[in-house]
C-alpha cells in the first residue's frame, strides 16, 4: 500500500537537491558572509545604455513573481516550498564605475559578487561596467537556490528576447511554477539512503586531500582562461580520443585533477586520494521546453587514488569507470531520493550534520562542465556579444571550484577560490591547464 501525505496543488515544493543547495548556501554564508551564488558575464561590444538596461530588467522581472520568493515550510506535511509574497518579481541593475580595460572590468564584477543580496527576497542582480570606450561587461548574479547554471542561462536568453521586442507573456509554468512534494514511496527512499550512506562512508574513510581554508570570512577570487576555436577543437578531439565520442567530461576532469595534484606537489605534499564532486544536469536531452527555476542537477563523486595519475590514459579510464558504475547503480537518482527524506531538517541543522558525516571534508575541489550554452543569442540590447562565461562562487568547504562552459564554439575556464587559498601562480596554473600546450600526458 502506498502512503502519500496531503499537499497543496498550487505550490512549488522544493526537491531534495534544492535542499542540498540550501545547505551549501548556508555553509558558504557561515564561511564567507555571502551565499552560494554564481554569475554569468556577457562581453558586449560598444557602450550599453544604463537606463535602457534598467528599464528592460525591471519590466522583465515583473513577469516572474517567483523571483521575489523565499523558502518556507508547509504546516500540513512539513515539506519545504517556495513562498512568493509579492505580486511581481524584484530585480535591479547596478552600474559600477567605468574601468580602463576588460580585465579590470571583469575583476570589478567578481569583487562585487562577494557582496550579499540586499534582502532575503532578492535572488537576481545585474551589474554593468564599461571598459574603455568600446566595451561593456554585464554580470548577472544569481542565487543557486533558485537557479542552476543552465536555468540561469535560459533566463538570460529570455531576457535577450524581451529586450529585442518579444513581449509575449511567458508560459504560466514559468511565471508561476508548481511542483508536487513527492511524499510517497518511502521504502524506495530509505533503500536509496543506504546506497548513498555507503558511498559517503567510503569517501570519508579515504581521508581525501583538501586545501586548508583560511580562517575568517573571505570573498572569492577568480582566474579565467578563454580558449580560441582552434584550441577548443584540439581539446575536444583529445577528449573524444580518450573518453569516447561525445564524452568530454572524463578528460576535462582528468586535466583538472592533474593540475590540482601539481599544487599539492609544489607544497611538498603527496596525498593518497582526491575527491571531486561533479554536478551533472538532469534535464531531458532534446526537450523543447526546459525547466527554468530551481535545481535540475544531481552529483557524481570521484574518489581517485594518486597512483591513477601516472598517465592521462589511466586517469581517464578510472574516471570513466567510476562514472559508469555510479550511473549503473543509480547513485545520482538515489542521492535525489535520499535528500527528499532529509528535507524535514532545517538547512542550518542539516549543514552541521553534514559536516559530521563528511568529517568536514566535502572534497578536494568542485568541478562542473556545462557544455554548450543554453544562451543562443549573438546580440543583447542591440550590442554584439563577444563571449559568455561563468564566474561562480563555490560552496566552502571545499572553497575551490573549476568550471567550464562553451559559447560559440569556444571553451571558457573559470577557477574560483576563497581568497588566500591559492597563490596567484597556483590559480593561474589551474586556469591554463586546459590549454593544449599545457596538457600533461
Amino acid at each position: 500500500m502506498t502512503i502519500s501525505l496531503p499537499y497543496r496543488r498550487d505550490r512549488c515544493y522544493l526537491t531534495g537537491v534544492d535542499w542540498v543547495i540550501g545547505v551549501l548556501d548556508c555553509m558558504t554564508k557561515r564561511s564567507t558572509g555571502a551565499g552560494n551564488t554564481s554569475q554569468i558575464v556577457l562581453e558586449l561590444e560598444g557602450i550599453v545604455d544604463p537606463s535602457r538596461l534598467r528599464e528592460n530588467v525591471q519590466t522583465f522581472a515583473a513577469r516572474f513573481p517567483v523571483l521575489s520568493g523565499r523558502p518556507s515550510r508547509d504546516r500540513l506535511n512539513l515539506a519545504p516550498f517556495w513562498r512568493t509574497d509579492r505580486q511581481t518579481g524584484r530585480c535591479v541593475a547596478d552600474i559600477l564605475p567605468a574601468q580602463p580595460d576588460p580585465d579590470s572590468a571583469i575583476a570589478a564584477l567578481c569583487r562585487a559578487s562577494n557582496t550579499p543580496f540586499s534582502t532575503g527576497n532578492d535572488h537576481v542582480l545585474f551589474r554593468l561596467v564599461h571598459a574603455g570606450s568600446d566595451r561593456s561587461f554585464l554580470g548577472m548574479v544569481f542565487d543557486h537556490r533558485l537557479f542552476d547554471a543552465r536555468g540561469a542561462e535560459i533566463l538570460l536568453d529570455l531576457l535577450a528576447d524581451f529586450a529585442a521586442g518579444d513581449t509575449s507573456p511567458p508560459p504560466r509554468e514559468l511565471a508561476h511554477p508548481v511542483r508536487e512534494p513527492y511524499l510517497s514511496n518511502w521504502a524506495e527512499k530509505f533503500a536509496s539512503g543506504r546506497n548513498v550512506n555507503g558511498a559517503i562512508r567510503a569517501c570519508a574513510s579515504a581521508r581525501p586531500a583538501m586545501l586548508p581554508i583560511p580562517e575568517g570570512r573571505h570573498g572569492f577570487e577568480h582566474q579565467f582562461q578563454v580558449l580560441d576555436e582552434k584550441q577548443s577543437g584540439l581539446l575536444t578531439e583529445r577528449a573524444y580520443a580518450l573518453g569516447g565520442y561525445l564524452v568530454k567530461m572524463p578528460h576535462l576532469l582528468a586535466l583538472a585533477v592533474q593540475a590540482v595534484d601539481r599544487i599539492f606537489a609544489g607544497r611538498g605534499q603527496s596525498p593518497e586520494h582526491y575527491l571531486i564532486p561533479v554536478s551533472i544536469d538532469r534535464r531531458a536531452a532534446g526537450a523543447d521546453a526546459q525547466p527554468l527555476f530551481f535545481n535540475h542537477i544531481s552529483f557524481l563523486y570521484f574518489l581517485l587514488p594518486r597512483r591513477d595519475l601516472e598517465s592521462m590514459e589511466s586517469l581517464v579510464q578510472s574516471i570513466s569507470r567510476q562514472m559508469y558504475e555510479q550511473t549503473k547503480s543509480g547513485l545520482p537518482g538515489d542521492f535525489e531520493q535520499t535528500m527528499l527524506l532529509m528535507r524535514i531538517l532545517p538547512v542550518g541543522l542539516l549543514a552541521s550534520i553534514s559536516q559530521l558525516l563528511f568529517a568536514g571534508n566535502f572534497g578536494t575541489f568542485a568541478f562542473s562542465f556545462l557544455g554548450e550554452s543554453a544562451f543562443r543569442k549573438s546580440e543583447f540590447l542591440g550590442h554584439r556579444i563577444g563571449n559568455l562565461f561563468h564566474a561562480p562562487r563555490v560552496s566552502a568547504p571545499p572553497g575551490l571550484g573549476i568550471f567550464l562552459n562553451e559559447y560559440a564554439g569556444r571553451m571558457n575556464v573559470a577557477v574560483a577560490s576563497v581568497a588566500g587559498l591559492l597563490s596567484e601562480n597556483e590559480a593561474a596554473g589551474l586556469a591554463k591547464c586546459f590549454l593544449p600546450d599545457h596538457a600533461r600526458t
